[in-house]
């Protein structure tokens, strides 16, 4: 049931922003071409460069910035919580 409540509260919803995480060892270069070529914008940088906020919305963003080469993508507000934006 945790599990469940967990995975929900990261899972980008629709109409609002998204956060792409970057994998491991990758910084803000990294993620500024990925979410270039998701076709979005960066709207604030994490405490680590390789996490960012896009004006990409819902799962459709999610979608395309994983598509794009991010290796997480979950809902801003949970990020600006986890990752010091």
């Amino acid at each position: 049931m945790a599990l469940t409540v967990g995975i929900a509260t990261l899972w980008p919803k629709d109409g609002q922003p998204v956060a792409a995480i970057m994998g491991p060892g990758q910084g803000f270069a990294q993620a500024a071409a990925v979410v270039g070529s998701a076709g979005g914008a960066i709207k604030a940088v994490g405490g680590w460069g390789g996490v960012v906020i896009t004006d990409l919305t819902g799962p459709d963003g999610a979608h395309r910035l994983i598509k794009s080469g991010a290796w997480l993508v979950i809902d801003a507000a949970a990020a600006k919580g986890c990752f010091g934006l």
